[in-house]
């Protein structure tokens, strides 16, 4: 955000591009996994409630099979053969992780706007704000050190 204001501060597809990322920065797991958590409550009909389950079900999947892939990658064991089956894994979990999305997306769009909202554009928000009103937010920055003393 800060290399889009500072070298190209009048470029309107770059404003664009950086309040987007402005946004994004405010998300978290804990909000996207009370998102979802919300949304599957919510959500009476059976075939969403299923795609939702194999959807979420891949993801705790695939983080798992990501860290079986780095621990092959520093094992010290010579085995090569696994890091290419967890890689082929992977592939297949992120290949079957867009079907779903795309299937939610044609079949839920309000259920997938819901879990994963896109960012406002910037001329929507000037749109909604009056002339004597500012959008003003804090995103999520690394920790800095506590000073001593």
């Amino acid at each position: 955000m800060r290399i889009i204001y500072h070298f190209a501060p009048d470029d309107p597809v770059r404003r664009e591009q950086g309040f987007e990322l402005f946004q994004r920065s405010f998300e978290t797991r804990t909000a996207s996994a009370l998102s979802q958590m919300a949304a599957r409550a919510s959500a009476s009909d059976g075939a969403l409630a299923q795609l939702v389950r194999q959807q979420q079900d891949l993801g705790e999947r695939r983080t798992l099979v990501d860290k079986d892939l780095i621990a092959a990658l520093g094992a010290r064991d010579g085995n090569k053969s696994r890091p290419v089956e967890l890689r082929t894994e992977l592939q297949r979990i992120d290949t079957e992780l867009a079907r779903i999305g795309r299937d939610l997306t044609a079949r839920f769009p309000q259920y997938a706007a819901l879990v994963n909202p896109e960012p406002a554009s910037l001329a929507d928000v000037q749109r909604v704000l009056k002339p004597d009103e500012a959008l003003i937010g804090f995103p999520r920055c690394a920790r800095q050190p506590k000073p001593a003393g």
